[in-house]
């Protein structure tokens, strides 16, 4: 059964004032419940784009597309769009601004119109599913980066988007963290949210990813399966590191292709790559 297309990207091009082309005739398009990853050097576009995805830039040329819908540009419109897609920016300092935490997360719900009590309790359920209830009354400045980022999400899901972008979610993470980042991102996967990232990560992108597009100057240079944009030996001069367990799978493919093919898919984590090699002679 074919995926239902969520939001797409026709030719869009931006230009930062008389700069050169930040985005430079982007076409692609981005599944309903999937999890798409984007990858490529520093500058190649990836944040422009993502400030299109939720409208704060406007295509120089070009359009976006939310369920086949051209983007419209009035405040109503921005206002509907922001509340189906919602954006975490990569450095939560950029976006908590409130005294508490609660208050931080009960700014969007407040400004869709809703009532005090009903906004308190769509903020009170997203600081629920990122596990930060506890500290509902605590001042933001108070947290950790990792505590922040989490805030940073609730913000964003208190409006229950259709669809989550997050850019760079991973940086600046401990394990403990990297680990409550990845439950919160299953759970909303698993409730049928559309995730979208970018990285720099692509160890965690090769194990987490539906869809993959890689990013070079303002354009996408490549798009699809992660067992084939990120496990190529073109990945250098695209701008990312080849996936250590895709790298270790094709050396070993390599000395025995046809066994390995033929009895084992692409391991896409540490445990399928382990699973497999003790079944290779």
């Amino acid at each position: 059964m074919q995926t239902k297309t969520l939001l797409e990207a026709q030719n869009v091009e931006f230009a930062y004032r008389f700069d050169k082309l930040a985005l430079n005739g982007i076409n692609l398009t981005i599944p309903a419940g999937r999890r798409v990853a984007f990858v490529g050097p520093n500058g190649a576009g990836k944040s422009t784009l993502f400030l299109h995805f939720n409208a704060i830039l406007r295509p120089t040329s070009g359009r976006l597309l939310l369920h086949d819908k051209p983007f419209e540009y009035s405040r109503s419109a921005i206002t509907a769009l922001r509340q189906k897609v919602g954006l975490v920016f990569q450095d939560p300092d950029t976006q908590l601004f409130a005294g508490s935490v609660l208050d931080d997360v009960l700014f969007g719900p407040m400004n869709l119109g809703l009532t005090v009590k009903a906004a308190e309790k769509q903020a009170l359920a997203a600081l629920e599913a990122v596990q930060m209830a506890e500290f509902a009354n605590e001042p933001v400045h108070f947290l950790s980066h990792g505590q922040k980022k989490r805030v940073a999400i609730a913000g964003v899901l208190a409006m229950k988007p259709e669809m989550l972008v997050m850019d760079e979610p991973t940086a600046g993470l401990d394990f403990p963290g990297m680990q409550n980042l990845s439950d919160i991102m299953a759970r909303l996967y698993e409730a049928g949210t559309t995730l979208v990232v970018a990285t720099h990560d692509i160890d965690w992108a090769w194990r987490w990813a539906d869809l993959v597009y890689v990013l070079s100057q303002g354009q996408v240079i490549a798009g699809g399966a992660p067992e084939a944009i990120l496990n190529n030996g073109e990945h250098a001069s695209q701008g990312f590191a080849r996936p250590v367990v895709g790298e270790i799978y094709s050396s070993v493919v390599l000395r025995n292709q046809a066994e390995i093919t033929e009895k084992n898919p692409v391991p896409r984590t540490a445990a399928e790559l382990v699973s497999m090699l003790k079944n290779v002679d």
